[in-house]
């Protein structure tokens, strides 16, 4: 089934246009920036060490750095380089460092965007639809991610959705123990003292029914190039 998107004019990044601050020479000791510290792997991944799901994976193509490429909506905060007419409902009121890491901070968004109190935020993300979103984080985790989730798939903020999805991460912990226990079976039987065979009883024969498909039956999937939208666009 063919999907209608509507794109709007791609932004430049910000450091083409609304940067006052331009300099032809850096120095070190005038430099105002710090080195930035080497992020963990989990500030990357869409599911935490502890198996707190974050966002789905699948659309984080929608989310790009501000900075760095073109993009249709900024989601991010308040920022005085951004004109006054933009909207900042987007942005998310939690902050890392005084609201929890950066993984706390994205669960905290995605708990407070799905909450039946934020109902009108969550129509209004879905309508982000195709866009491509911007944000100061990006690649790292991000609660653009969420908002691309929301925008593209067909997750709704209904409770009992919530709470099939949080059953379904729940248990991948549980899946990851199972070659273990395996394992352990494999070798509990291999301790057993062998029973010796039983004599082998001829059993009737049991007749197979026939496929009736043939391979002309089968129709090739169907795309439509509008199923999957081109990334960035004309500036």
């Amino acid at each position: 089934m063919s999907q209608n998107y509507t794109y709007s004019k791609l932004k430049k990044p910000s450091y083409v246009s609304g940067s006052s601050n331009k300099s032809s020479s850096h120095t070190t000791s005038s430099s105002p920036y710090k080195k930035k510290e080497i992020e963990p792997k989990e500030n990357y991944e869409p599911i935490t060490p502890e198996g707190v799901y974050l966002y789905d994976k699948d659309y984080t193509h929608f989310v790009v750095h501000c900075s760095k490429s073109s993009y249709n909506e900024y989601i991010g905060r308040y920022n005085p380089k951004f004109p006054s007419t933009n909207n900042y409902k987007f942005g998310n009121p939690f902050v890392v460092g005084k609201d929890g890491d950066r993984n706390t901070v994205v669960k905290k968004y995605r708990d407070w965007i799905f909450s039946p109190e934020q109902n009108d935020l969550f129509n209004a993300a879905k309508e982000l639809k195709g866009k491509i979103l911007a944000c100061w984080c990006s690649p790292l985790n991000c609660h653009g991610f969420v908002l691309s989730e929301i925008a593209n798939s067909s997750i709704t903020n209904k409770p009992e959705q919530i709470l099939q999805q949080s059953e379904v991460i729940s248990q991948q912990p549980q899946q990851s123990q199972q070659p273990q226990q395996t394992q352990q079976t494999q070798q509990t039987q291999q301790t057993q003292p062998q029973q010796p065979p039983q004599p082998v009883q001829s059993q009737p024969k049991i007749q197979t029914r026939s496929s009736t498909m043939s391979t002309s039956d089968l129709k090739k999937p169907l795309f439509d190039d509008k199923d999957f939208p081109p990334l960035g666009g004309k500036k």
